[in-house]
């Protein structure tokens, strides 16, 4: 097991909650067979007891995901020698419901984005973290992993390294731009650092260390309460509104897969949608009969 996690991370470029995530599911299925069989021998029979078992307690995207997990860690187990098929070849995937992150008015990003207090040093570094979220549609694994040195001014880019370490160049909104020179040229950032330790990540708390995902999420529940946003919030909100507004906007479908990172264009198709405003608005802006009922009424 140790060999596989350490392959992931380091053959394929996994990152650590990822890694994390394909440990859990291993462990869960080690409780599930307890002492009856170690994971690296179980059949076919029963993996799809152990899959039953799991299902009881567990949403389908969980179940799925420990199955993406077993199929892994199977074919890991040839590539080694220690197994010669893969009980998981003729086991079917659990269907998951196709479901749409909520996204955020335009007027509730600007109410989210305003209610960071830009009179002290926390809220300007807060509201930055935010813009990177909305601006520039990051990652929150993307935002807490961006470097100093990972910026161009001049041509107002971060050069950003995404899943699996591949790494893209993400334009800068205007306004990041212009709180980013505050943060880091006025001394907001530097009022961070702690004695003689150097960071080369832009964000840091306020004790000198890089800013944690558990921080990133619960500043956006925080400020979602101040500007008060009743849907819940969470991080990939804001990525997502960010592609969606695009989309609104008119940007093209293959700018939007770049911009996000994304390997294939399936899953940008998934990830953004057209809200049902905007589906009325163009249609009644185009189509023919609509057109037609319009001047009619005129």
């Amino acid at each position: 097991m140790d060999g596989f996690l350490d392959e992931l991370r380091l053959l394929y470029g996994r990152s650590d909650s990822t890694v994390d995530s394909y440990f859990q599911d291993l462990n869960s299925v080690s409780r599930v067979v307890a002492d009856a069989k170690a994971v690296i021998d179980l059949d076919e029979g029963d993996l799809r007891e152990v899959i039953s078992l799991y299902s009881i307690d567990h949403a389908p995207s969980s179940v799925a995901r420990m199955q993406v997990t077993l199929r892994a860690f199977f074919q890991f187990l040839i590539h080694e020698g220690y197994r010669t098929s893969s009980p998981m070849e003729k086991i079917e995937n659990v269907r998951t419901p196709a479901t749409l992150p909520e996204v955020l008015s335009i007027q509730d990003v600007v109410r989210l984005l305003e209610a960071c207090d830009l009179g002290t040093s926390v809220g300007v570094r807060d509201r930055l973290i935010l813009e990177f979220m909305y601006g520039s549609g990051l990652r929150v694994s993307e935002v807490i992993a961006s470097r100093v040195d990972d910026i161009d001014f001049e041509q107002r880019v971060i050069r950003v390294i995404g899943k699996g370490g591949r790494t893209r160049v993400v334009p800068l909104a205007s306004s990041t731009h212009s709180l980013l020179g505050r943060y880091l040229l006025e001394g907001v950032r530097s009022s961070f650092l702690i004695g003689k330790i150097r960071r080369e990540e832009v964000f840091l708390s306020t004790r000198g260390r890089v800013v944690s995902r558990q921080y990133v999420w619960q500043l956006v529940v925080k400020y979602g309460k101040i500007a008060g946003i009743e849907s819940s919030l969470h991080p990939h909100t804001l990525r997502h509104s960010c592609a969606t507004h695009m989309l609104n906007a008119g940007a093209d479908i293959r700018t939007i897969q770049v911009l996000l990172g994304h390997v294939s264009i399936s899953t940008t198709q998934i990830y953004t949608h057209v809200t049902p405003e905007h589906l009325l608005e163009v249609y009644r802006t185009s189509h023919p009969r609509a057109l037609v009922c319009s001047e009619r009424h005129l």
